[in-house]
């Protein structure tokens, strides 16, 4: 499953779009890596479960993994929750529910030589 992955940190807002599951961290060969010298090297897993669920995993980071500011081990992704690692916020959007948000935030004539 694709995602598309808002990144927000001291530098600015960010988007990727990533293939699941991913790995979080500051380590080069982490899927998404973050900048953020308060994340751990591998800080959290983000996955598709077989329901098309996404779940989020901390991989025993030094700081924690928060959804929607509640410390979390692992748990099941709302489509509105807003994750922090580190001082990294993060919201995660599957691919196909992208086309919504992105005509909420740029103008119909932009989306459509976006698309085209």
């Amino acid at each position: 499953m694709n995602v598309i992955m808002e990144i927000e940190d001291e530098r600015g807002q960010d988007m990727q779009e990533v293939v699941l599951p991913v790995v979080l961290g500051r380590e080069a060969d982490c899927d998404v890596r973050l900048s953020d010298p308060c994340v751990s090297r591998r800080h959290c897993q983000i996955e598709c479960s077989s329901e098309e669920t996404l779940i989020i995993c901390d991989l025993g980071s030094k700081n924690g993994t928060f959804v929607d500011g509640e410390k979390v081990e692992e748990t099941a992704l709302a489509p509105t929750a807003r994750l922090g690692i580190g001082n990294t916020k993060i919201h995660v959007y599957p691919t196909r529910g992208w086309r919504q948000k992105l005509r909420r935030l740029v103008p119909f004539h932009l989306v459509v030589a976006v698309r085209g």
